[in-house]
């Protein structure tokens, strides 16, 4: 059975731009998953991780842009999640030098629980701030 993430109305926000990049997001994810559902997680490893910093990056400077340019009063305590996020990627991403395995089994792990957690509950409240302002 594959632990693949689906895409599910339910992470939408309604912004199309940030919604396109959640679901790269998961689309990278899912390349991760099906890599290791393979036994070829060492062969896509070293590039999945580097699409990931870069990605992630990309997709929060965008989040972040979208949420000054709407005056979003949690703003700062946005950018701490994601500063976090990035420490942690940062992390995993030195350990794989150290322990190759479970820097795989803990990447998994972070993305599933730490992006979906953070869609449904940290974007959706940026989504029904936009909402309620009627900026969406």
């Amino acid at each position: 059975m594959s632990s693949r993430v689906k895409w599910e109305p339910k992470y939408e926000l309604g912004i199309e731009e940030i919604d396109n990049q959640h679901k790269k997001w998961i689309e990278i994810l899912n390349t991760f998953i099906e890599a290791r559902e393979k036994g070829k997680e060492r062969e896509v490893l070293k590039n999945v991780l580097q699409e990931i910093v870069d990605y992630t990056k990309y997709h929060f400077e965008t989040e972040e842009k979208h949420m000054e340019e709407n005056k979003y009063e949690y703003l700062e305590s946005h950018k701490k999640k994601h500063k976090s996020l990035v420490n942690q990627v940062a992390e995993i991403v030195e350990s794989v030098n150290i322990n190759e395995a479970r820097a795989i089994a803990s990447l998994e792990v972070l993305l599933k629980n730490w992006v979906l957690k953070h869609i449904l509950t940290y974007d959706k409240i940026y989504g029904e701030y936009l909402k309620y302002k009627g900026n969406s």
